[in-house]
């Protein structure tokens, strides 16, 4: 698992609206969060940032990101 590579798809991924997939890589991504790096938090927020401003991204999709980086930044 790369996290960084993991979330820059995921940001590509909200860009084309696939919002089941951006959900599944925060989800795994969540699986790890003790383990990413500073620039993969990096990349892990901007995603977020991102999906907290589409006017089309679902709930849930939403309050896992939240729970993501809630998660990292718990295990640094």
């Amino acid at each position: 698992m790369h996290a960084l590579c993991m979330a820059d798809m995921a940001y590509a991924m909200l860009n084309i609206g696939a919002w089941g997939d951006v959900e599944r890589v925060a989800l795994e991504l969540i699986e790890h969060a003790a383990d990413i790096t500073p620039r993969a938090y990096a990349s892990i927020r901007r995603l977020a940032i991102a999906v907290a401003h589409a006017t089309d991204a679902p709930t849930t999709v939403r309050d896992i990101l939240h729970t993501l980086v809630l998660a990292i930044h718990r295990a640094t």
